[in-house]
């Protein structure tokens, strides 16, 4: 039995790698477009992480509440609690990418190692705090096999 567990645990690890797949495009080219389009200026690069990790949260919230760990809980304290969860990992993110520009990395190239960062901080968090079932309560993907 702990098989198949551990093997669902394995899906919804996929699962949420998908999906952050997905925003990670939203992310990396509106981050991409707004750089084009801002002008040249440190705020910039703070502007256009900040506007990306936002739509892409949007999108990774919507999915990944979803079809990921079928949480039937409270969408607005959720999204709450998404928010700020993001509201300290953005600025941090966004040093990140900074401090990677600073040692002469363009900011292209040092986008994609703040992702990986947020990844494995966003999916900790996901499956950890925002998706947990508190207090007895059960997602709609808990033991039942339905898609």
């Amino acid at each position: 039995m702990s098989g198949v567990k551990r093997d669902g645990k394995w899906l919804q690890f996929f699962k949420f790698l998908f999906f952050s797949l997905g925003a990670a495009v939203i992310d990396f080219g509106s981050f991409a477009l707004l750089i084009w389009l801002l002008p040249n200026a440190k705020t910039y690069t703070v502007i256009a992480a900040v506007t990306s990790v936002a739509l892409s949260c949007l999108f990774n919230f919507t999915l990944n509440r979803k079809y990921t760990f079928r949480s039937v809980n409270n969408i607005k304290l959720g999204m709450l609690m998404y928010g700020l969860f993001y509201l300290v990992l953005t600025p941090c993110m966004a040093q990140l990418i900074l401090l990677q520009v600073h040692f002469g990395i363009p900011e292209l190239l040092a986008k994609p190692v703040s992702m990986v960062v947020n990844f494995f901080c966003d999916y900790a968090f996901c499956r950890f705090v925002l998706f947990r079932p508190w207090g007895g309560k059960k997602t709609a993907g808990d033991g039942d096999s339905k898609g």
